[in-house]
């Protein structure tokens, strides 16, 4: 029988769903969306990268990131900071703030996943987890 129930879409979006609930929750506490905890995320894996770079890495065009980046800095969250040999490109780091909130979110996505993936064994998720890279 054919059923939207049965194609893999539909199980992962149930997964995503279940553990976006979770973290878009906090986010709401903070006044960021999701996109801002992965620009946070990015920001926080590649110290003093370049606001292109990072358009690139998350695969958005760099005027979105402008914005995303001036909320996040407008709520102190991250800097930007001169690159020291281009004068027109700056390089993003995140505030003592900004490193409080990736911790925090970090902490309850991963309590998140867990929870999404509490029916597998540890050995079942670490296979999911294999075949998913």
């Amino acid at each position: 029988m054919i059923s939207y129930k049965n194609t893999i879409r539909y199980k992962f979006m149930l997964i995503m769903d279940n553990i976006g609930g979770f973290l878009e929750s906090s986010l709401l506490e903070t006044g960021l969306i999701p996109k801002h905890y992965g620009v946070l995320l990015a920001i926080k894996e590649h110290p003093n990268i370049t606001q292109s770079d990072l358009a690139g890495k998350l695969v958005i065009d760099r005027s979105t990131t402008g914005k995303l980046v001036d909320l996040l800095e407008e709520k102190s969250y991250l800097k930007r900071n001169k690159h020291s040999s281009d004068r027109r490109a700056h390089c993003l780091s995140l505030t003592s703030d900004g490193e409080a909130l990736v911790d925090k979110l970090w902490n309850i996505m991963k309590e998140a996943e867990y929870k999404a993936l509490s029916n597998l064994t540890t050995e079942e998720t670490d296979t999911f987890m294999f075949l998913l890279d």
